[in-house]
């Protein structure tokens, strides 16, 4: 099922798929991107009022990870496109790419990569350099040169990093490598 490609969310529970689910992105490529933009905008919208409506049943809900089963399929656009529409809404919104391997969210915001020593500096003290411009986006692109992802995720200083971020953010979007490909997307769904 996770190459089943999905039009609606019903076919969800068509096929007995009880996920908590709580939004379906049509698949664009660059070729239809313009043809197709209502489409993806008013399913960002769907998905986007999904996420307002959980978390104001429940304020810890903030943390949200992106994932899809292969490559390819648009995981770290709609990341994107839904952070900057969070954003755009007055939330105070943190995207990270968390595709430790082949992620490229510093791409589409003209940004170099960090190092782990980046990741690990940041505090209140600089956290504004992550900022886009005047918006309340914030973006920390893929941690370069990253030895072992496996053992990031598990480190307690990245749960303490986790612990700051919900403090000071209203959403945190997390952009994720395939989930059939690396382990470490399992570890960062559990965190979302």
């Amino acid at each position: 099922l996770f190459f089943t490609p999905v039009t609606n969310p019903a076919e969800l529970s068509d096929h007995k798929i009880d996920s908590s689910i709580i939004g379906v992105i049509p698949f664009i490529n660059k070729e239809n991107r313009d043809n197709d933009n209502t489409t993806l905008q008013n399913s960002l919208e769907s998905f986007i009022l999904n996420l307002q409506h959980l978390k104001s049943n429940d304020s810890s809900k903030k943390i949200i990870a992106l994932t899809s089963g292969t490559a390819g399929n648009g995981k770290t656009l709609t990341s994107f496109l839904t952070a900057k529409e969070l954003a755009k809404l007055g939330n105070k919104v943190l995207l990270m790419d968390c595709d430790f391997k082949r992620g490229d969210i510093h791409k589409l915001i003209n940004k170099t990569k960090i190092t782990l020593k980046d990741f690990n500096d940041i505090s209140d003290d600089n956290i504004e350099n992550y900022r886009e411009g005047n918006t309340n986006l914030y973006v920390i692109p893929k941690i370069t040169k990253l030895i072992d992802s496996f053992q990031f995720i598990n480190n307690e200083s990245v749960k303490e990093k986790f612990k700051y971020f919900s403090n000071n953010f209203d959403y945190i979007l997390l952009d994720t490598a395939p989930i059939l490909s690396v382990s470490d997307t399992s570890l960062i769904l559990r965190m979302s």
